[in-house]
């Protein structure tokens, strides 16, 4: 086998399973990570909702500094839905590779029977002329009546 046959092998084997265990990770964690809403600080992610001073009660970080984070975490249906995504979409390739050997496969039987039958069919023509020959052959030749 060429060696850029094996390293192409390799690195599609790694990148379906780098982007399943990114899907496993993204459906087990959208099941335990709660949906984090509203302003959060730009330090250490604190929760800001009912803040009533200009700093973050958790770091101190006056918000002008470390800034407030105003959007929100996906929720976890969407990383639920893409982290199956990222499982299913590498298995299509794999689904449509079986699925073209099938038909390739059944192609080829289809082929080697037709060519089976013409096979056998020619045999059998070939037979009946040999018959057919050695039937003439045996025979003695008729020859044409002659006048007298």
């Amino acid at each position: 086998m060429a060696i850029g046959f094996v390293l192409t092998m390799l690195l599609s084997l790694a990148f379906v399973l780098g982007c399943m265990g990114v899907g496993v990770y993204l459906i087990v964690t959208s099941r335990t990570r709660q949906v984090e809403s509203g302003p959060r600080c730009g330090g250490c992610g604190y929760n800001l909702t009912g803040a009533t001073t200009n700093r973050c009660p958790e770091c101190g970080a006056l918000f002008i500094d470390a800034g407030v984070i105003t959007e929100r975490a996906a929720h976890p249906r969407t990383r639920m839905r893409i982290g199956v995504l990222l499982i299913a979409l590498p298995l299509l390739p794999i689904g449509l590779g079986l699925t073209a050997s099938l038909v390739g496969y059944r192609r080829a039987t289809a082929a080697q029977s037709v060519a089976a039958q013409q096979q056998a069919s020619s045999a059998t023509t070939a037979k009946f002329l040999r018959n057919a020959l050695s039937a003439s052959a045996s025979q003695p030749a008729s020859r044409p009546s002659s006048p007298e």
